[in-house]
C-alpha cells in the first residue's frame, strides 16, 4: 500500500503512525529524517539508525523489513518493540534491496560532569576550609528533556558559587528538583582536604592531603554519603615470617563510604580509618620519626584482606554509621600489580546475620 503523498509519508513519521511500505522520492526521505533529527537536537534526544534488507515480512505485513519472518528476526522484533513503545520512526532507502530505518529514542537523564568549583568546607575545630571540587550533578525526569537543560543547571548551580558546603546540599538539589519537576536529583562533590598532622616522635608539622567526596540525592534512593580515602603503610606477614631480616612494605590506600544518622565529621572518619593499617603515613619525619614507623610497621604486619575486616569492625562499632563500604588497594613494592580487597555492610549482614543487625535499624 502507497501513501498519498510523500508529505504524509513524512507527518506519518512525526505523529508515531506505523509504517507503510512504501516508495515515494528519495528527498521525501531524505527530508522525513532531517525533520526528525532537528526535531531530537531540540529536545536533548538521540537518533538510532540502523540498515535492513527490503522483503516484506511475512507476519507484519505494515513494515517493510528484513528477509526472516517475525518471530525469527532479531532486527524486526527490535523495530516493531520500539514503534509500539512509541519512538518516533523513519525510513530511507538506501538501495534497491535495503532500507535505512531511524528511530528517535528520549534521553530522561542528563547533567553535568566534572565541573571545577570553589568550596567551603567547615572543619570538625570550626574553622573553614577553601578548596576546588570537582562537582557532577544530574537530574531525572519523567518527560523529555527540553531544550538547554544543561544551561539551566549550570544556571542553577552558579546561584551556589559563593555557598557550595555541604549545608547547602539540600537547597540545591531541590532547587534543580523544582525547576524540573524531576522524579530524582543527584549531586557528586569531590575534592581535596587538608589536615595538619605532626610526626609521631618529633611532633614536626607538615599537611596531610585526604580525598573526600560528598555524595547527596532527593527522590528515588534519598541519601547522603561521606567517602574518605586516606593513604597508609602496609606491612606483608608473609615477607616477614620467611625472610631472615626485613619484610617489603608499601603505601595503600583505604577508602570508606559511609551513610549515618548523626553528623560525622571527615577528620574522625579519617582517625578510625589511620588506625587499621600497619602504621599511619606522615607528610614529614625526621630521623628518630623514621625509625618510629619502620619498626611500627615491622611489628604489626597485615595483608590487605586484614586492613579492609578492621575497617569493617570499627565502622560496625560506630553508633552513627548506618551502612558503609569499604575497599583497601596495596601498591605493592615487590609486584606490578597491586592488591586488593573490599568489604560492603549489606554482605556482612547477609552472610553473618547478627554482625551488621544494628545497621538496618
Amino acid at each position: 500500500m502507497r501513501s498519498s503523498s510523500p508529505t504524509a509519508t513524512v507527518l506519518e513519521g512525526l505523529i508515531r503512525c506505523p509504517l507503510r511500505c512504501t516508495l515515494p522520492p528519495c528527498t521525501a526521505w531524505v527530508a522525513c529524517d532531517l525533520v526528525l533529527k532537528n526535531r531530537a537536537a531540540q529536545s536533548h534526544l538521540s537518533t538510532l539508525i540502523f540498515s535492513v534488507d527490503s522483503v516484506t515480512c511475512k507476519t507484519c505485513s505494515k513494515y517493510f523489513l528484513g528477509r526472516l519472518e517475525c518471530q525469527t528476526s532479531k532486527v524486526h522484533r527490535k523495530l516493531c518493540e520500539f514503534i509500539e513503545k512509541g519512538y518516533m520512526v523513519s525510513t530511507r532507502r538506501q538501495t534497491v534491496q535495503s532500507y535505512i530505518f531511524t528511530i528517535i529514542m528520549a534521553i530522561q537523564t542528563a547533567g553535568i560532569k566534572n565541573i571545577k568549583l570553589p568550596i567551603r568546607v567547615m572543619q570538625k575545630d570550626g574553622d573553614i576550609q577553601n578548596t576546588i571540587a570537582e562537582i557532577s550533578l544530574q537530574t531525572r525526569i519523567a518527560t523529555p528533556l527540553q531544550p538547554h537543560c544543561i544551561g539551566s543547571i549550570t544556571a542553577i548551580m552558579n546561584r551556589y558559587i559563593d555557598r557550595i558546603a555541604v549545608s547547602e546540599f539540600q537547597d540545591l538539589l531541590g532547587d534543580v528538583q523544582e525547576f524540573f519537576n524531576a522524579e530524582s536529583t543527584q549531586i557528586d562533590m569531590s575534592f581535596p582536604y587538608f589536615l595538619e598532622k605532626k610526626a609521631p616522635i618529633t611532633d614536626t608539622s607538615g599537611l596531610m592531603e585526604y580525598r573526600c567526596t560528598f555524595s547527596g540525592t532527593i527522590g528515588e534512593n534519598n541519601g547522603f554519603s561521606l567517602t574518605v580515602a586516606v593513604p597508609v603503610t602496609t606491612l606483608c606477614p608473609c615477607s616477614k615470617e620467611i625472610s631472615e631480616a626485613g619484610a617489603h612494605n608499601q603505601r595503600a590506600e583505604i577508602t570508606l563510604t559511609v551513610r549515618f544518622s548523626r553528623m560525622i565529621w571527615v577528620e574522625d572518619l579519617i582517625e578510625l580509618i589511620e588506625q587499621c593499617g600497619s602504621c599511619e603515613l606522615y607528610s614529614l619525619l625526621k630521623r628518630p620519626d623514621e625509625k618510629y614507623v619502620t619498626e611500627t610497621a615491622f611489628n604489626n604486619p597485615m595483608f590487605v584482606e586484614d586492613v579492609v575486616r578492621k575497617v569493617a569492625l570499627a565502622a560496625l562499632d560506630h553508633p552513627d554509621i548506618t551502612w558503609f563500604s569499604a575497599s583497601v588497594e596495596s601498591f605493592e613494592s615487590i609486584h606490578k600489580h597491586s592488591a586488593y580487597a573490599f568489604v560492603d555492610s549489606g554482605d556482612i549482614f547477609d552472610k553473618n546475620g547478627h554482625a551488621g543487625q544494628h545497621l538496618t535499624s
